[in-house]
């Protein structure tokens, strides 16, 4: 479970206790994120001595929770970093607040491949998930829509959860269960399209690496896809379109060799514009903004709202 946190080398507390925490429990610092919606009530109480308080606001909470529940949180005395310009958008929805927007990023050294062109075999790829906002229940009849034109389409999968029925798999899809990094990054590389299908997503960021393996992707508005697929880089789709979803993997599977490889070409260098160490000091660039201006209003408006997006 801690195996990032253990591979970094880095000193690290695990609390005994789930929450909240107090100041007893952390060390001063210069800075606290908050990094969950009641992780943000627990930071706002904490002492000035514990740090400046930012809020990573990585999606906009659990499943059906009230949106109201969230507001308040957007409203605490904290800086918000979140990852996507429609999260930004969100919050600006419901609250007159400086937002800074940091696109989560892709290891492009273990993320990446040769440039090719297509397969001999039409080959398409997706994550497989049962909770219902990740779309996959929209994935089988897509396949069988564009296999009326792809008879011979192959399908690759991956998952953390098993195979369940109320969630079926495409027939003949070939599924990996809770595979390395590595192998992950052989199977984006052997696709042709990669399906994003999801209905809501905070960032998705398999959109990322299969981009990152020069796949073209199709994908749904979800997330950070409308940013991440506007320079070319595959074909967006309506929520819940499987005709479309079905006539961009035919489109993008039946290239012209030249063709895809120009597409697969701008899904990479998209891919390579976020990288970790871009990434990482665009964030640490927004927590030294935060510890140097402990006298912001958080609550300014206008041209002086502060921003940084990618």
């Amino acid at each position: 479970r801690f195996e990032f946190l253990e591979n970094l080398g880095e000193k690290f507390r695990l609390l005994e206790s789930d929450g909240p925490v107090e100041d007893k429990d952390i060390p001063d610092a210069d800075v606290v994120v908050a990094t969950w919606w009641r992780t943000a009530w627990w930071v706002s109480r904490l002492s000035e001595e514990k740090g400046r308080k930012v809020y990573f606001m990585q999606d906009y909470g659990a499943a059906g929770q009230p949106i109201e529940e969230l507001v308040k949180t957007w409203r605490l005395p904290l800086s918000i970093v979140t990852i996507a310009p429609w999260l930004r958008d969100l919050i600006h929805a419901h609250c007159d607040v400086p937002v800074t927007v940091v696109f989560n990023a892709v290891d492009t050294t273990l993320f990446s491949a040769a440039p090719r062109g297509r397969q001999s075999r039409p080959t398409v790829g997706f994550v497989y998930a049962t909770l219902p906002e990740k779309g996959v229940h929209h994935v089988a009849p897509a396949i069988k829509l564009a296999r009326g034109k792809l008879p011979g389409l192959r399908v690759l999968a991956f998952g953390s959860t098993v195979v369940v029925r109320s969630v079926p798999l495409p027939v003949d899809t070939e599924f990996y269960w809770r595979i390395k990094d590595q192998k992950l990054a052989e199977l984006y590389a052997q696709c042709d399209a990669w399906l994003f299908p999801s209905d809501r997503e905070g960032f998705g960021l398999p959109i990322l690496e299969a981009m990152a393996c020069r796949t073209p992707v199709v994908g749904t508005h979800a997330g950070a896809a409308p940013e991440l697929l506007a320079s070319g880089g595959g074909r967006l789709v309506p929520y819940g379109g499987c005709h479309a979803m079905a006539e961009s993997l035919v489109e993008i599977c039946s290239m012209a060799d030249a063709s895809w490889r120009s597409m697969s070409g701008k899904a990479f260098n998209m891919a390579k514009r976020y990288g970790w160490e871009e990434a990482t000091n665009q964030f640490e660039s927004a927590l030294k903004s935060a510890i140097k201006n402990p006298e912001q209003d958080l609550n300014q408006t206008g041209s002086n709202r502060k921003r940084v997006v990618l």
